[in-house]
């Protein structure tokens, strides 16, 4: 979804097009396939995903606010209304196997809860934990968790090194894209005639993080269990777009860079 709206909005101008019914078709086709395609895994995070590009071009475009927020609504009703859909089919293939609606009710509620907020003593034992888990200790789990652990191609025998300098986390890939952003801000006059792009970077940079905090939040229980695999929810898509802002960055840093007097050009 979010690849294909970015395509829409490269190709058509957002300001005649930010609330289109072309659009409103568009996102809801995209968000009732994903969901036909692989169910509700990470929807929250997908949604949010699909958003970024329409953040993306308001903010290069100079989109006034009340045009956003139409064009937004239109971008969340579409796409809530392709959730809704998704249930609903879902809920009369639950029914056709357990023999009525109430039952495919019962069980949506029940897997919502499983996953989410649901009370832990309506709930088998080996779910009871991750129900009971904080939301906060949850959040600074995927927060603090490897990115990247170099341990598995350099050797060691510091554990200080092992865990400190070999490990990159996420936490020091937020704090290097945040660092970044600070750049990017205080030499913004650099842009040039690419101001807009590079403001409009930032802000989709940091919606997008909104993507995966959704689903560690929301899906709470799932993410306090899934561990093995809902680490991939910060590609989705933040870490390349913050990957984006530090190359943009090193670019600034270069244009202000100059040669010494009697040096000789340096070949592009």
């Amino acid at each position: 979804p979010m690849i294909a709206l970015m395509e829409y909005f490269r190709r058509r101008s957002i300001h005649d097009h930010h609330a289109s019914a072309t659009l409103a078709v568009l996102v809801f086709a995209l968000v009732f396939a994903k969901c036909f395609a692989n169910g509700f895994e990470y929807i929250t995070t997908a949604l949010v995903m699909m958003a970024t590009p329409f953040v993306y071009y308001s903010v290069r475009d100079g989109l006034p606010a009340r045009r956003f927020i139409k064009g937004a609504l239109v971008v969340a009703c579409s796409a809530g209304l392709a959730v809704a859909s998704s249930l609903v089919l879902l809920l009369f293939q639950i029914a056709a196997v357990k023999g009525s609606l109430l039952n495919g009710i019962q069980h949506i509620a029940w897997s919502l809860g499983r996953r989410t907020y649901g009370a832990s003593s309506q709930y088998a034992a080996e779910y009871a934990d991750s129900l009971k888990a904080g939301t906060f200790e949850v959040v600074s789990r995927y927060v603090t968790g490897p990115f990247l652990d170099l341990n598995n191609y350099v050797s060691t025998d510091s554990a200080f090194i092992s865990d400190v300098v070999l490990k990159i986390r996420y936490l020091h890939l937020i704090a290097l894209f945040l660092l970044a952003s600070v750049f990017l801000y205080v030499r913004r006059n650099a842009a040039g005639d690419e101001r807009g792009k590079h403001t409009a970077l930032l802000a989709a940079t940091w919606f997008s993080i909104l993507a995966p905090l959704s689903w560690f939040v929301i899906f709470k229980a799932h993410s306090a269990v899934h561990t093995h695999m809902n680490f991939i929810a910060w590609q989705m898509p933040f870490v390349f777009f913050g990957g984006a802002l530090c190359g943009l960055a090193v670019k600034i840093a270069m244009r202000t860079w100059r040669l010494p007097a009697g040096a000789p050009p340096a070949v592009s």
